[in-house]
C-alpha cells in the first residue's frame, strides 16, 4: 500500500510540473476556448478523457502517460464519478485551479 501511495506521489509531481510549465505559457481563455473547439471534433460540447489526452498532446504538445493523465483529472468531478466527459467550463475550471503539490 505504501508503495502504491509513493508511486502516485511522484506521478502527480511530475504531472503538476507539466501543468505549470503549460499554465506559464500565458494562453489567453479565447484560445484555450478554441483548442477545447477544435478537439471536440464531434461537436457535443464535451471531450472524452481520450479526446482531451489528444487534446493535450496535439494542441498543446504536453505528453502524458496513463497515469500522470489519470492524477491531472482528477481535478475533474465528472470524470471523478466516472462520466468520462469534460466540458468547455469543467476544462477552464481545470486549466486554473488544479493542483497537485
Amino acid at each position: 500500500m505504501a508503495t502504491v501511495g509513493i508511486a502516485y506521489i511522484i506521478v502527480g509531481k511530475r504531472t503538476s510540473h507539466k501543468l505549470r510549465f503549460m499554465r506559464k505559457t500565458g494562453l489567453s481563455e479565447d484560445l484555450l476556448r478554441k483548442k477545447f473547439s477544435d478537439a471536440d471534433t464531434v461537436r457535443n460540447g464535451y471531450l472524452t478523457v481520450e479526446q482531451f489526452k489528444n487534446m493535450l498532446s496535439t494542441e498543446f504538445g504536453l505528453e502524458f502517460t496513463s497515469r500522470e493523465l489519470e492524477a491531472s483529472l482528477n481535478g475533474i468531478e465528472s470524470v471523478r464519478k466516472r462520466d468520462e466527459k469534460v466540458t468547455l467550463d469543467q476544462f477552464l475550471e481545470w486549466w486554473s485551479t488544479c493542483e497537485f503539490d
